[in-house]
């Protein structure tokens, strides 16, 4: 009865193990308790036998449940140990994968983000943090946090006062990001950016003031680590470093942009390209064929009679001079002429003139005109310097002095009609002797004007400086013939004066 109880006890015991156990060791316990009620059952069918049989049999059958009762302690004790080994590995295999799990805190990976909109798409980040808290065997299972090195939304940007810990919100009420949760397995490997493929059109993302990257195309590599580049959003242009600019080269961000590479490859795939008679490279595709014509005329000619804001303008926006316009430099070489057509016309009309005889271009009449001006001012300088004053005393003075020799009789002046004649003339002396002297003044300031004119265009406008040269030729001219007049009047008028004192006396 005793060993009886004792295997009953040794039942339930087995039986709570095997609620607790797991895998092989549930296995066997399962096994080991089969066996005990095999025991039981035996024991509890020898009760019932006659007392002689048992009294016969109760050395034997005492020796064998002995024998089995050692046995199933044995057996016990293995489980016990076999039990400590697998727990004591288990903790071994936990403490290793904790060990490597904190080694990668800190590294820099590839994580996929999905947006609002439901794209997926692979950005850099640095491994923030691991969670522990659940037992996993497997290091593919294990989620870990990740702040994103280059966040494009306001959902993927660190949140200043997370990292300083002081954010009141909580990780879902934040607008910023806390770390974005995610299995270690969807990870990818980190790609160094290479800024050797930087070219003209390279795709790029490019850090804000805000601390967002938004995508943008290089335009022009400036030297020192600085390229410019054009905003794909808004369209403006903007200089920034290198650190601050992040190459996308064959990196997607979403989806799309897969699928906009692969159209793009496609669709240069349809294009041929070929060369223009003057050996230029163009492109073609199956639809449109074009290629480029140098121009007789070079570009920017006009600029000789400008100040030529043209030409900085352009070569601000990287227009090299000889080169065809357009980013490849396949693009026109001679200039737009401007037509000039009669006004009033129709177009029919308009049609008609340039079919016949040619239209008249903005340069050949700026041309006529230069002519014109040249020829303008030559005759100016051959012409002789007069002023009103000598036109009219050449020609009124003359006329009303051969009226009074023909209707006056010949006789001797009187003395009080000399003087009043001699008072006449000293007026109409001293008279064109200041009129004289304002012209003089007047011709001095134009000088002047030239010469500060001629100053600010010396390196502006060569054709505009040459007419300004001539222009004080000729001032030049009339300001030695004004100068020469007003000293023949005053020696006309010093004579006269000479004369009357040696009449008084």
């Amino acid at each position: 009865d005793i060993s009886l109880s004792q295997y009953k006890q040794q039942l339930l015991s087995v039986e709570d193990a095997i609620k607790t156990a797991t895998g092989d060791i549930k296995v066997e316990l399962i096994d080991l308790r089969n066996k005990l009620f095999e025991v039981i059952t035996l024991l509890q069918g020898g009760v019932n036998e006659s007392v002689s049989a048992k009294n016969d049999s109760k050395e034997s059958s005492h020796g064998n449940i002995d024998d089995e009762f050692l046995q199933f302690q044995k057996e016990i004790n293995q489980l016990e140990t076999a039990d400590k080994d697998e727990s004591k590995c288990d903790q071994n295999v936990h403490d290793e994968l904790c060990k490597v799990l904190s080694s990668m805190e800190g590294n820099k990976c590839r994580a996929p983000f999905r947006s609002q909109r439901g794209e997926i798409g692979y950005h850099n980040a640095i491994i923030f943090s691991t969670d522990l808290e659940d037992d996993i065997d497997d290091i593919q299972d294990v989620m870990v946090k990740v702040m994103f090195c280059n966040p494009v939304c306001e959902e993927m940007r660190p949140c200043p006062y997370f990292l300083d810990g002081h954010c009141k919100f909580h990780d879902n009420r934040c607008r910023y990001s806390h770390g974005y949760s995610i299995k270690y397995s969807d990870l990818e490997e980190y790609i160094l950016p290479d800024y050797s493929d930087v070219d003209r059109d390279s795709r790029c993302l490019v850090k804000h003031e805000d601390g967002l990257w938004h995508t943008a195309v290089v335009e022009h590599y400036l030297g020192d680590h600085k390229y410019f580049v054009k905003d794909s959003d808004s369209g403006d242009t903007i200089t920034v470093d290198a650190h601050d600019l992040l190459p996308l080269n064959q990196l997607a961000l979403s989806d799309d942009d897969t699928s906009s590479s692969e159209s793009s490859s496609s669709e240069s795939e349809s294009v041929a390209e070929f060369r223009s008679p003057n050996g230029a490279s163009c492109y073609a595709s199956n639809e449109i064929n074009y290629s480029v014509q140098v121009g007789s005329s070079a570009m920017g000619e006009w600029e000789q009679h400008t100040t030529g804001i043209g030409s900085k303008l352009m070569a601000k926006m990287g227009y090299v001079w000889g080169e065809g316009l357009g980013k490849n430099s396949d693009g026109r070489i001679e200039p737009v002429e401007a037509i000039i057509f009669p006004k009033g016309k129709s177009l029919d009309k308009c049609a008609e003139l340039r079919s016949v005889s040619g239209p008249e271009s903005v340069e050949d009449r700026f041309k006529a005109e230069q002519v014109k001006q040249e020829k303008r001012i030559k005759k100016m300088e051959n012409t002789h310097e007069s002023s009103i004053f000598t036109f009219l005393n050449q020609n009124v003075g003359r006329n009303s002095r051969e009226l009074i020799r023909t209707e006056l009789p010949k006789k001797r002046p009187s003395s009080d009609q000399a003087s009043n004649s001699n008072k006449t003339q000293g007026t109409d002396l001293n008279f064109e002797m200041y009129s004289v002297g304002e012209d003089i003044k007047k011709t001095k300031k134009e000088i002047i004007k030239l010469q500060q004119s001629l100053q600010r265009n010396a390196e502006r406008n060569e054709a505009a400086c040459a007419q300004m040269k001539q222009k004080m030729t000729v001032q030049t001219g009339i300001l030695r013939n004004l100068e020469a007049k007003e000293q023949r009047i005053g020696e006309e008028i010093n004579k006269k004066k000479n004369h009357k004192k040696i009449a008084i006396f």
